[in-house]
């Protein structure tokens, strides 16, 4: 089976930093029988993500979208993937009250934009994030699954161990096409 990365960041398209989500999860999909022979990378840019996306679905069973996930101004990710599939973004009530707590407890203040980090598409199933505070969202539908991930690695490697693995091995078994 084949999937499609899609790394988002203009650090990244930059040249700035290295792709090295990519390479860790291309790497952890071939464990699956899953190669990534499409890995675009795109600037933090709403009408890229949204068409790679939308190019990505048509073509692949598996879209990992990574980075761009958060509550600042260049986190577009999320808005832009859901155009991509023509859906819309919804708030995990459960995951905000929690978070919302927990930021309560801790003293620190909640800003209008830290309730991004409770989004996920509309009809996807959240991905938690055991190291940092942006969830991720699992969306499939009948072409297939887009997976959105955090972009700090040590997020996203967390995510990926923890929630997008076991989630892959449950829907594409050992990935291969029957």
């Amino acid at each position: 089976m084949k999937a499609e990365l899609i790394t988002v960041g203009n650090e990244i398209a930059l040249g700035q930093i290295a792709n090295t989500n990519g390479q860790f999860l291309a790497d952890a999909l071939t464990r699956y029988d899953i190669t990534a022979p499409y890995q675009v990378t795109v600037a933090d840019d709403p009408e890229l993500i949204s068409s790679a996306v939308k190019a990505a679905h048509a073509r692949c069973q598996l879209v990992c979208v990574l980075g761009g996930l958060g509550p600042t101004d260049d986190d577009k990710t999320l808005a832009a993937t859901a155009k991509g599939l023509g859906v819309g973004i919804t708030i995990d009530q459960q995951y905000w009250n929690q978070l919302s707590q927990e930021l309560t407890r801790q003293g620190r203040p909640i800003a209008p934009e830290v309730k991004r980090e409770a989004a996920i598409l509309a009809g996807a199933t959240p991905l938690s994030n055991p190291r940092g505070e942006a969830l991720g969202s699992w969306y499939s539908d009948d072409q297939g699954v887009v997976a959105v991930l955090p972009g700090p690695p040590v997020e996203l490697k967390a995510m990926v161990t923890a929630e997008l693995l076991p989630k892959i091995a449950q829907k594409f078994g050992n990935g291969r096409s029957e």
